[in-house]
């Protein structure tokens, strides 16, 4: 996978959470996941990506810390923040709903 199909499949998870932790609009979500349709990058997993690989790439991501996740979410479009509240639980969900549509 490329750094900027990664980083589609990222902001889909990113998404799923906001709506869960930041109460994001799902028509905000729908926008955002409509443009980067537009520019074909990918929002499914690719097959034969196993969740666990996902989650030890994570691990060691910027936004991991000594053990804290800091997440970045969304309350609405340009309305951004960094969350603590977002456990390790809810990101192997949104990680397992790239591997198709809700």
């Amino acid at each position: 996978v490329l750094h900027g199909e990664a980083i589609s499949l990222g902001i889909r998870a990113a998404l799923r959470l906001s709506e869960q932790f930041a109460g994001l609009p799902a028509p905000d979500s729908q926008a955002i996941l409509t443009l980067l349709a537009a520019f074909r990058l990918p929002l499914l997993l690719p097959s034969g990506m196993e969740t666990g690989a996902i989650m030890e790439k994570l691990g060691r991501d910027k936004k991991f810390d000594r053990g804290s996740i800091r997440f970045v979410l969304l309350r609405g479009l340009g309305d951004a923040f960094v969350s603590e509240d977002v456990s390790r639980e809810a990101i192997v969900d949104a990680v397992e709903a790239l591997r198709g549509y809700d």
